[in-house]
């Protein structure tokens, strides 16, 4: 678990959906369960922030086993994309969320998924510059259904 959780962490450091500060509270609260945790005892030999985040900017993908890679990006992404799925209403935000939509694609490497997430951005780029038949709300909410629909398929349940 150590290995694929790390990753995990890393990913959710690098989208700012934990902080470092809440990794040393896990890392504590993990050596009091499991003393033999060595992430955790990693984690709690740093002594700041910034270490926290080099320790996890150094981590490379090369480092974990292909399969939990794709699995806890999966999790990553669906937890985060549904999490920010109703922030439709500012294009900066929009803009974000695509970006960090791109670098979980990218350690996922799910051609279906990404071509859905960067027909839509185009499509929504269009529509917030007025060129659009359809209104940027009612694009997020097909693109906001849309990705129900492929996380929901079972066929895409491993992809």
């Amino acid at each position: 678990m150590s290995n694929s959780y790390k990753f995990q962490l890393k990913m959710e450091l690098d989208l700012k959906l934990i902080t470092p500060e809440e990794i040393q509270n896990w890392a504590v609260h993990a050596l009091e369960n499991d003393p033999t945790n060595e992430l955790a005892l990693d984690i709690c030999f740093l002594s700041n922030t910034e270490q926290i985040l080099q320790y996890f900017r150094l981590t490379e993908k090369s480092e974990f086993n292909e399969i939990s890679v794709d699995e806890v990006t999966r999790k990553v992404l669906e937890n985060y994309i549904f999490k920010h799925l109703n922030t439709w209403n500012y294009k900066d935000q929009i803009d974000s969320f695509f970006q960090n939509t791109h670098y979980l694609i990218h350690y996922l490497e799910n051609a279906e998924l990404a071509s859905l997430i960067h027909s839509y951005e185009s499509q929504l780029d269009v529509a917030f510059l007025g060129y659009s038949q359809l209104e940027p709300e009612t694009l997020w909410e097909n693109f906001k259904l849309e990705l129900k629909e492929h996380f929901s398929s079972p066929t895409n349940s491993n992809n």
